[in-house]
């Protein structure tokens, strides 16, 4: 019962009052119809409007939040390893903090945000959605006021929504110690960023002193070749041609000696161009995929 009665209090609006996409107008454009959205739906007379925000500049380093309201404003940091997404949510979570324990209660009050995502977070009754936003849900229930979210374009000139994107950005640069569990996806996005860096530094030292040199002067035509004659070459250039010499290495066949032909030569690349059952074949791309094809 309890959460069919928020499902019925929570009005999410991802619509403008023109169906536009932001994407076709120019900020200009987006900037007219977003102000008609909020006086039209909004009036400032009646609607207290708070624009909230989320930046992030490095993602180790966190978040930012930014809310601005004509009765109040914050920027704080959301913690280390943290999202945009988590920074949006969160301002959006402070927005509500206030608006919960605001004396007298706020009568009317419209969040702006121009983030879709944290939105549709919201709306969607899913157990597995982050704690904040069950967080935000679990204060909706105690707001007395009736609460609306608008969603807002973003860059385009409007002045509360510039003002909570500068809160933001502000909030970045705080320097703060936070003990907060991670959420499934920060973690996972950290995880990916350790193992990244942990590839990075074994190739590169797998790689050293390897002769490069001959891939680089040969390969500058690689990119604007079609792509069959693109992997031939590459293959060709570093050695990993999937012949026969190069498939005994790895003893997925019994010898290196070339099976198209009789003259007991190992089957390289260099092979290729004298072996005598491609002759009536004058590219070294096309011997290539002939010499795959017999092999099979």
């Amino acid at each position: 019962m309890g959460t069919q009665k928020m499902c019925a209090i929570l009005d999410i609006r991802l619509d403008l009052v023109l169906n536009v996409r932001k994407r076709d107008l120019s900020p200009t454009a987006l900037h007219a119809i977003a102000l008609e959205t909020i006086n039209t739906r909004f009036p400032p007379e009646e609607w207290l409007h708070i624009y909230t925000d989320g930046s992030l500049l490095d993602f180790a380093q966190g978040a930012g939040i930014g809310v601005f309201s004509h009765l109040f404003s914050f920027y704080l940091h959301a913690g280390p390893l943290t999202t945009h997404f988590d920074g949006e949510v969160e301002a959006i979570h402070i927005a509500l903090q206030q608006l919960a324990v605001r004396l007298p209660p706020i009568e009317r009050a419209v969040i702006l945000s121009d983030s879709t995502s944290a939105l549709q977070a919201l709306s969607n009754y899913n157990e597995n959605n982050c704690l904040r936003v069950q967080n935000c849900r679990e204060l909706l229930g105690k707001i007395k006021g009736k609460i609306v979210f608008q969603w807002v374009p973003s860059h385009c000139g409007l002045w509360g929504n510039e003002r909570a994107d500068f809160l933001a950005k502000k909030g970045t640069g705080i320097l703060q110690n936070f003990r907060r569990d991670l959420t499934l996806h920060s973690a996972k996005l950290e995880i990916k960023m350790i193992f990244r860096e942990s590839f990075r530094l074994t190739a590169s030292r797998v790689a050293r002193d390897k002769p490069w040199n001959t891939l680089c002067k040969k390969s500058h035509d690689i990119p604007s070749s079609p792509r069959a004659a693109a992997v031939a070459k590459f293959r060709l250039l570093t050695g990993h041609d999937c012949l026969c010499a190069h498939l005994f290495r790895f003893n997925l066949v019994i010898s290196p000696i070339c099976v198209l032909c009789d003259t007991g030569q190992d089957m390289t690349a260099a092979h290729l161009d004298e072996c005598s059952a491609l002759n009536d074949l004058n590219c070294i791309v096309k011997r290539y995929w002939r010499a795959r094809c017999l092999m099979t």
